[in-house]
């Protein structure tokens, strides 16, 4: 067990921060940088963009979206995802991934909360079926 452990910590440094928004758009970066350096460099101001929202508002929010972490060809995500979405975040960043999970990445159930009563039209209208 501890072997395995530190393996996981070592794979997960070696990987790059994926962002799966609310209306399913997949951001990401080849760099090995954490989820809040991503989110105040560049997420926070495409999320703002998409939902209508003030960038002040959500700036210390990273974890209000879907998040994940891309290590090889692994998906380390927080939340079960649809094969469908897997196959579009593969498309996306150019490799077939195998989504696994991993409490790390669990998005903020309460900031989530915060982000859908900031947004000025119908939450709704941003979720896929």
């Amino acid at each position: 067990m501890i072997w395995f452990c530190q393996t996981y910590i070592m794979n997960i440094d070696g990987g790059y921060p994926v962002y799966i928004l609310d209306n399913d758009e997949v951001l990401f970066v080849h760099a090995d940088c954490g989820h809040d350096e991503y989110w105040q460099n560049h997420v926070s101001s495409v999320v703002a963009d998409r939902f209508g929202v003030k960038r002040s508002q959500i700036i210390n929010m990273p974890y209000c979206q879907r998040r994940g972490r891309i290590v090889g060809n692994i998906l380390y995500c927080g939340e079960k995802l649809p094969k469908k979405l897997v196959s579009k975040i593969s498309k996306v960043v150019g490799c077939r991934l195998k989504h696994v999970f991993d409490d790390h990445e669990i998005r903020c159930e309460i900031s989530h909360a915060t982000f859908k009563g900031l947004i000025k039209e119908d939450y709704d209208e941003y979720q896929k079926d």
